[in-house]
């Protein structure tokens, strides 16, 4: 697809998850609980949800539907639909998946995708969690997700549509 970030983009994120990997699974979860664990309201950020970051202040919401909706359009599902389809990691996941594909649809999927969820959200949520786990592993992550997602978009906007 010729709406791809730039490989340089790309390996920094692999590297940073990769990064993340070589904690202790343990330590991982601490810092998930810390940020994004909701143990009083008001307490950490909110969970990583479009539903919830979009203003339904609840998973498996309205965008949750939505997002599995685009998901299905494109012939992808997650395995138990139980599982709220809008978590930022399957959202990420599925855009490298419309950037890898040959489908010739996968452009226009992807640029609606960007505009109705990834951009709607993922910046605001990276931004957060780069302020509240400066240096931290989830902010690491925050930090190379937020140029990466912006490359993304930018590649998409000034890509001339198929046809």
């Amino acid at each position: 697809m010729s709406s791809s970030p730039s490989a340089e983009s790309s390996e920094a994120v692999l590297d940073t998850i990769a990064g993340m990997l070589l904690h202790p699974p343990q330590e991982l979860a601490v810092e998930h609980a810390r940020l994004f664990g909701g143990l009083r309201h008001g307490f950490g950020l909110e969970p990583p949800y479009e539903s919830v970051w979009r203003g339904e202040h609840r998973v498996m919401g309205q965008a949750t539907q939505a997002v599995a909706a685009a998901y299905a359009q494109a012939g992808a599902a997650l395995a138990d639909p139980r599982i709220p389809a809008d978590h930022v990691g399957f959202e990420l996941t599925f855009l490298a998946h419309l950037l890898g594909s040959s489908d010739p649809r996968a452009e226009g999927w992807l640029r609606a995708f960007l505009d109705e969820h990834v951009l709607a959200w993922v910046p605001e949520w990276c931004r957060a969690v780069g302020a509240a786990d400066p240096g931290g592993a989830y902010g690491q992550l925050a930090a190379i997700l937020l140029p990466f997602v912006e490359e993304v978009a930018d590649a998409v906007a000034t890509a001339a549509p198929r046809g």
